[in-house]
């Protein structure tokens, strides 16, 4: 029987860790496609490499000119931009190489398109604590009971107004009708929020062994950054192409408590105001900084419901200006309404316009207690913005909406292990007598493939050149391309005021629960196409490697790709590869928002030699009512063990 640990004493090293912040070499900031470098010096003998953080500074930039048609002031109509919430400024980050900073300065390890791998391990390894910890250090989008909505679309973290690290919740007026933050007149426009970033991407930066920084001369350090229109995104609860019923509701055009019936309260097409008021429902009271407009937004509304006889996906209530067509109202104040005895019994959000206007309803309503062509609260309306398509219903061709991002003061964070002198003497004595270091860690090679929307069977081959394999992630992420206000706002087009164009056409993946992917009655669209994975009518797969099918049967996705329930072989399959791969699965909520097709090569600890073998990925794509709709561009991670054998001065990377 062996005897009790306390009997017994390991040898322990006694070490200190210390952080040191580690300046840029090329700048002091940066925007997308650029790229960031660091040199951590080799005077740091020693790193903690998976405590290692990119701090920096990110603000977006808002276009200054462009708005095709304005009624006043100048440039784009205001709006509220944010980070990919699911993301937050992981989103930034596109590819990561580390180079050994000695005299041929050998490449250590590289990921490409490691925020689509990003996107896997934040939907997937995630849990209550870590939303919160990221939205706190991240700048992650965080919902929050506070601004839920009353109409059963799914939680958020992009209808969040009040603690959100891209603008403040406290909207001040200016002198010119844009929007200012509660912040000095001087400083207009989106806030700077910090960030810090874990690059555990990287395989280097994303081990738990002590890095051995002097003996490979130090590292060079290089983050090349996205573009603006894959990072920034508008607020859902502002959006009419993506969960429409978390948006405000129409009240009143005076706050009175008898909006309900057709009265003075309604809206008629008649009518010219430029004063309107905000149900409390989708806001959860009368509290500004939960009102997702802002001063020098575009405005105009939507009848949400579809069940009323005559109506069909929705029924349009354009608001224009008064005798000017094509042009949407601007937003002059937005304040509180306080009770009124008598006559209103809560506080309401008053909304007034730059000039007046009145509704052009596109159709009649057939049921009986419409009472006509008005808008009131029993017919429920929803307000949304148009500050993205140029001042009218559709984005004119001369104009293109291109913010920008600011990414400054960028500094890595990196943990020094102060290892004591007898370690290090050994260690250098050992190198000095032509001994081998060996340092190992967990990576990815992104082998890509592009496959036409066409292609209903596809054997994919992928040339691995990995020796010890542990695990594929094969994310087919959609190809198509869109413009920068299709990504920012899922689609580039309203329904227009004769009803033409038809509703939610919009080309981007869909997500959802139910047959349909309807949320209440309408569609939500992705908010990352390009980055998230997308099932788009996969009937099943399997691989083929070592000469035989793996698994021995074709997984099957009918299920996940109908939208109807649940492919648990996929899922279990998924599972595993995350499971030795290094992503803990924790959550399995995102398995259709952000498919992928996963395959463990290797249980627990081992590894498999997939260099020598043909490795092929055979789709087929045979659904009838769910064809593929997508072109794809496969990005298929191989997770690998990378060995770094450190001889003198020398530095020989074996994948």
């Amino acid at each position: 029987m062996p005897s009790p640990t306390f009997w017994s004493s390991e040898e322990k090293l006694p070490v200190a860790q210390t952080k040191v912040s580690i300046p840029s070499d090329n700048g002091l900031s940066y925007q997308g496609g650029q790229r960031i470098i660091f040199t951590i010096p080799d005077n740091i003998e020693f790193i903690n490499p998976i405590n290692t953080v990119l701090e920096c500074d990110f603000k977006i930039d808002f276009p200054a000119t462009g708005e095709a048609t304005t009624n006043s002031g100048a440039g784009w109509a205001q709006t509220r931009l944010m980070l990919d919430a699911e993301l937050g400024g992981n989103v930034l980050i596109r590819h990561i190489r580390v180079y050994a900073n000695s005299a041929e300065m050998p490449l250590l390890d590289e990921v490409q398109d490691c925020n689509i791998l990003a996107g896997v391990r934040y939907d997937y390894n995630v849990d209550d604590s870590m939303r919160k910890k990221r939205s706190l250090t991240e700048g992650c989008g965080m919902f929050t009971p506070a601004q839920r909505n009353v109409l059963a679309i799914p939680e958020s973290g992009y209808i969040n107004t009040q603690n959100n690290t891209c603008f403040d919740g406290n909207i001040l007026a200016d002198s010119t009708g844009n929007f200012k933050f509660n912040k000095p007149e001087a400083e207009a426009g989106f806030k700077t929020a910090k960030l810090l970033l874990p690059l555990h991407e990287s395989g280097i930066f994303g081990s738990s062994v002590v890095f051995p920084n002097k003996v490979v001369g130090g590292l060079r350090v290089e983050l090349e950054l996205c573009d603006a229109n894959v990072a920034i995104k508008q607020l859902d609860s502002v959006q009419i192409n993506n969960k429409f019923q978390s948006n405000p509701i129409f009240h009143s055009v005076d706050g009175l408590d008898v909006p309900k019936a057709v009265n003075a309260s309604s809206w008629l097409t008649t009518n010219t105001t430029d004063t309107f008021y905000l149900a409390r429902d989708n806001i959860n009271g009368a509290d500004i900084s939960k009102v997702p407009f802002c001063i020098g937004e575009r405005i105009s509304m939507k009848f949400a419901n579809t069940s009323i006889a005559g109506g069909a996906g929705g029924e349009a209530y354009q608001i224009f200006l008064d005798g000017v067509t094509e042009i949407f109202p601007r937003i002059k104040a937005i304040e509180v309404a306080p009770a009124n005895p008598g006559t209103q019994t809560f506080d309401l959000i008053k909304i007034t316009l730059e000039k007046a206007c009145k509704p052009t309803i596109t159709i009649t309503h057939t049921s009986a207690n419409t009472g006509g062509k008005n808008i009131y609260l029993n017919n429920p309306t929803m307000v949304y913005s148009t500050s993205l398509y140029g001042g009218g219903t559709a984005l004119p061709a001369t104009a293109s909406f291109e913010p920008t991002y600011t990414l400054s003061n960028a500094a890595l964070i990196v943990e020094r292990v102060e290892m004591p002198e007898g370690y290090n003497a050994k260690m250098r004595s050992m190198m000095s007598q032509g001994g081998v270091l060996n340092y190992d860690f967990l990576t990815f090679t992104n082998y890509k493939y592009s496959q036409a929307q066409n292609d209903r069977v596809a054997n994919i081959r992928v040339p691995i050149a990995n020796k010890r394999c542990k695990g594929v992630v094969a994310v087919p992420t959609d190809s198509s391309v869109y413009s920068t206000i299709e990504r920012i706002c899922c689609g580039n087009m309203v329904q227009k005021a004769d009803g033409s164009g038809g509703t939610f056409t919009y080309n981007i993946e869909k997500e959802g629960n139910q047959a349909g992917d309807v949320l209440g009655n309408h569609t939500a669209h992705s908010k990352r196409p390009g980055i998230e994975g997308v099932v788009d009518g996969l009937s099943r797969y399997q691989f083929f490697y070592d000469g035989k099918l793996n698994p021995s049967r074709p997984v099957v996705t009918s299920k996940i790709a109908n939208r109807v329930s649940i492919s648990q072989q996929s899922l279990v399959e998924c599972e595993k590869c995350l499971a030795v791969c290094g992503i803990p699965p924790t959550s399995f909520a995102a398995f259709r928002r952000n498919f992928f097709v996963g395959r463990a090569t290797a249980i627990q600890n081992g590894v498999v030699d997939l260099s020598t073998t043909d490795f092929n990925l055979q789709v087929e794509y045979q659904e009838l009512t769910n064809p593929p709709t997508k072109p794809k561009l496969w990005n298929i991670y191989i997770g690998h063990l990378r060995r770094l054998l450190i001889r003198g001065d020398s530095v020989v990377v074996d994948v």
